[in-house]
């Protein structure tokens, strides 16, 4: 399971996520449609993508679906829509909604068997007005790892992060329904691993003995290296530019002492 989450704006904004990237290729859509085109890439056969907007009816979504997009789509629940046979391009209007307000979405990839350690998958995301513009953009990629291990050690860190964000938020914040959705999700998969997700507490660092420490009496200046430290965020691509971001990061702490 990917997860991806993403935010679309009216016609003069952009899809945001983590890592944005706009690129020139052309793709066929309706004319006339605010719409989201997902690019599946090489993305293993008998994939599943689900597209969950909590802000909008899903089945308002696929009603604004031309005919020959409709069959690809079909409702899972009140606000989620699935992708079950995904090809090299698949078509999501997007509601009038859209062009007054934000709306935040999540993109959860269900990856079949028999995909190979170290495989890389890329997907691509774009958001065209109905001029055909398009104003933003957002990329996938996934590396697929057999050491489980370390899946479940980084899923639980990703619970512990989502659940103290949740924790920070409004009931209405928009993005509410979104943190729980992945939190559901995680929990349901590290459940399949054995492992009870309501053991997990929610913490900014993860779920691990992670939190980052300054030296103690008699220390100073000693450096202490953890592990990489994740950062959720997300880009908004400009208009008639092309962008592509790719940060790694590593956060080592070191005390000074202050006089």
């Amino acid at each position: 399971m990917v997860q991806q989450s993403f935010e679309v704006k009216g016609g003069a904004g952009a899809v945001g996520a983590a890592a944005g990237v706009a690129t020139g290729a052309v793709v066929r859509r309706p004319p006339g449609i605010d719409a989201l085109v997902l690019s599946w890439g090489n993305l293993p056969k008998g994939s599943i993508a689900d597209i969950y907007l909590p802000g909008v009816p899903a089945r308002e979504v696929l009603a604004l679906n031309p005919p020959p997009h409709a069959p690809v789509w079909r409702v899972l629940d009140k606000h989620t829509l699935r992708c079950a046979a995904p090809g090299d391009i698949a078509f999501l209007p997007l509601p009038p909604a859209v062009r007054d307000r934000a709306l935040s979405g999540l993109l959860t990839l269900h990856l079949p068997g028999g995909i190979r350690d170290g495989q890389l998958i890329r997907c691509i995301g774009r958001q065209f007005t109905l001029q055909g513009r398009i104003v933003g953009a957002f990329q996938i990629s996934v590396r697929v790892s057999a050491d489980h291990a370390r899946l479940i050690r980084e899923d639980k860190d990703q619970l512990a992060i989502l659940k103290y964000n949740l924790s920070l938020m409004s009931p209405a914040d928009r993005w509410r329904p979104v943190q729980q959705r992945m939190i559901a999700q995680l929990g349901e998969r590290l459940e399949g691993w054995g492992v009870d997700p309501g053991a997990v507490r929610p913490s900014p660092w993860g779920a691990g003995r992670y939190e980052p420490g300054l030296p103690g009496p008699g220390e100073p200046g000693e450096e202490k290296e953890g592990r990489p430290i994740r950062f959720i965020g997300e880009a908004l691509v400009p208009r008639n530019t092309e962008v592509e971001i790719d940060v790694q990061a590593r956060i080592r702490i070191r005390s000074k002492t202050i006089e």
